[in-house]
């Protein structure tokens, strides 16, 4: 990685820069809508990875079931 290059995407920015615009100085606060954007992301996993599955010539209810069942 090159100097001032960030690991995350810009969407990630995004979303940490309005949970911190609006939780403020409140860290409890903060982490709930931290968990939230994660439950958010395991939802469109859910809804979007059976469709690239089939399109790719996989199972999408096993493909679901293996990434969702992942513990990481």
């Amino acid at each position: 990685m090159g100097r001032g290059r960030n690991p995350y995407g810009p969407l990630f920015l995004w979303i940490e820069a309005a949970v911190m615009r609006i939780a403020g100085d409140a860290p409890d606060l903060a982490i709930l809508l931290f968990r939230l954007a994660c439950v958010g992301g395991v939802v469109l996993v859910m809804i979007y990875l059976p469709k690239l599955a089939v399109l790719h010539g996989v199972d999408g209810a096993r493909a679901q079931w293996i990434a969702l069942a992942n513990p990481c």
